[in-house]
């Protein structure tokens, strides 16, 4: 197995991070999972368990009750071609709990639409009362030289009292969400 995304626990005692594992479908992708480590040598826990799903981004609640993260479904083969998964999602895991709750809309991917515009990449604000993440700008396209392309993202914010979202940043660098899920890039913001 390996370790990504690191991200501490406020209190500085123990590190969230993504764990990743041989997956049956084949060399070509893995599973993971979230695991908090303690740093004084404790057993590591496993927090967001699926063997149906991938997760990434973990960010923790400055005051350390909850741990947002972006879930999607593993990929798939699908007309002879192997493609990322279907359904993404933002969720928030209260760690006391583990109560699980899904906070951006699941919608199914249309393969070769750049459909949904679905949420990734979620950091939580240091005050805990914004989520930043980056998803497609509706209509929004991206010119490199000659060549204009069907999509562009930005970085957006939800007030995680109203959930109230908004774009603040438009036009970011090209996240590469449609890379083949073995690379497991980090993406913005």
């Amino acid at each position: 197995t390996s370790l990504a995304e690191p991200a501490w626990t406020p209190d500085g005692k123990s590190i969230v991070a993504v764990r990743y594992y041989p997956h049956s479908l084949g060399p070509w992708t893995r599973t993971n999972r979230l695991w908090l480590f303690p740093i004084d040598g404790g057993a590591p826990q496993e927090l967001a368990t699926s063997t149906n799903t991938l997760v990434y981004s973990p960010s923790v609640s400055p005051d350390g009750r909850y741990l947002y993260y972006h879930s999607s479904s593993m990929p798939v083969i699908a007309e002879g071609y192997f493609k990322i998964g279907t359904q993404h999602q933002l969720r928030r895991l209260e760690l006391a709990t583990r109560d699980d709750q899904v906070l951006s809309e699941t919608s199914p991917r249309r393969y070769y639409h750049r459909e949904p515009f679905y949420a990734f990449a979620p950091a939580v604000s240091p005050d805990g009362k914004w989520l930043a993440f980056a998803r497609r700008v509706p209509g929004g396209k991206t010119t490199h030289g000659d060549v204009t392309y069907a999509q562009r993202t930005g970085l957006w914010v939800r007030n995680l009292e109203s959930g109230e979202e908004r774009l603040i940043v438009d036009a970011l660098t090209p996240d590469q969400l449609e890379t083949h899920t073995m690379y497991q890039i980090r993406l913005l913001p």
